[in-house]
């Protein structure tokens, strides 16, 4: 929306940022760092002062696209801070978040998250304004920041979508990092019930795991692929399915429109994304209940699931709302 705008980042990988952009990054001292890009996590206590230590002096506006670090950007006093938000962060805010740790590392843990959740409020108190990713967020930014946040949903590309040539072949796709509130586990057992294949896009630390959950199953870890390659097996998919409940979930709204039926957890951002339709929903959060919603989704007619749904998320109606927003502030 704004080709000219400089874009501040913590740290980026190379190639990740597209190189007609590169002339306009600029990077905390967290690049310099080689510990970020081998595991973000373990840059957690660095965060807050690289976000701080970004130079914003010159600016009349910032906007900033936040999970959990990105809000904290300091302004000058006459500037104004638009921020996106796509958390708060459940690492800092969820109810397991630090207790998953061994007991020695709650020891280190306990007081760092302590000091990071105080940080993080500070850094809510800061911003000007702020746009929340879904209902969902919203409720969640009001319960943890005590700030009101206006709804834009996240803009998705739904014509690449709905161009994909469907040719269903009575799999089950899941896409999604593997971390544990996603509840992959979820997924492949409810599919292991009913004996249908498995197709798992995505990595993460609990890939080890989730493997020796599915031996023996009919269950494929593709790993981290390319565009094209998800493309492929999205088409080829005749349910996507979803164990646990995401803030939005962008990887819906593709789902939707490329005409995939989707299987998950009536909550969250699925439960906004598909109020009209295109999805199953289990009745309660659990394999059983995904495995029948999934044996539900194979059961419909084709064109259940239909992809003119996902066009109130298209890049144009964000683009819209965001520049609504943008003006009504300045």
């Amino acid at each position: 929306m704004w080709p000219e705008a400089d874009l501040h980042v913590l740290f980026h990988r190379n190639g990740a940022i597209p190189s007609d952009l590169m002339p306009r990054v600029r990077t905390s001292f967290l690049h310099k760092v080689p510990v970020p890009r081998h595991s973000y996590r373990a840059s957690l206590p660095l965060l807050p002062r690289a976000i701080e230590s970004l130079d914003l002096s010159a600016y009349d506006l910032v906007i900033s696209s936040s999970y959990g670090w990105a809000h904290g950007a300091i302004k000058r006093d006459d500037a104004m801070h638009v921020a996106y938000m796509h958390g708060p962060p459940r690492y800092l805010w969820g109810a397991a978040a630090p207790t998953r740790a061994g007991r020695a590392a709650q020891t280190f843990l306990l007081p760092l998250f302590d000091r990071l959740r105080t940080w993080d409020r500070g850094a809510a108190g800061r911003v000007t304004t702020m746009l929340a990713n879904s209902r969902t967020t919203a409720e969640r930014i009001c319960d943890t920041y005590g700030r009101e946040a206006s709804v834009l949903f996240p803009p998705v590309n739904v014509e690449h979508f709905m161009a994909l040539d469907r040719r269903p072949d009575g799999s089950v796709v899941y896409v999604g990092e593997l971390v544990p509130y996603k509840r992959a586990d979820r997924v492949i057992r409810a599919c292991m019930m009913l004996g249908v294949p498995l197709r798992i896009i995505g990595d993460g630390p609990e890939r080890r795991h989730l493997e020796e959950i599915a031996t023996g199953a009919d269950v494929t870890f593709l790993g981290r692929i390319s565009d094209a390659e998800r493309d492929h097996y999205l088409s080829l998919a005749s349910v996507f399915a979803y164990g646990g409940i995401e803030d939005f979930g962008i990887v819906f709204v593709e789902a939707m429109a490329a005409g995939v039926p989707i299987a998950g957890i009536r909550d969250g951002g699925l439960a906004e994304i598909a109020s009209h339709g295109g999805a199953a929903f289990a009745d309660m959060p659990s394999a059983e209940g995904l495995a029948d919603a999934i044996e539900c989704c194979l059961s419909r007619p084709a064109g259940y699931a239909d992809p003119e749904l996902s066009r109130r998320f298209d890049t144009s109606v964000f683009r819209t709302g965001l520049l609504d927003h943008i003006e009504a502030l300045v």
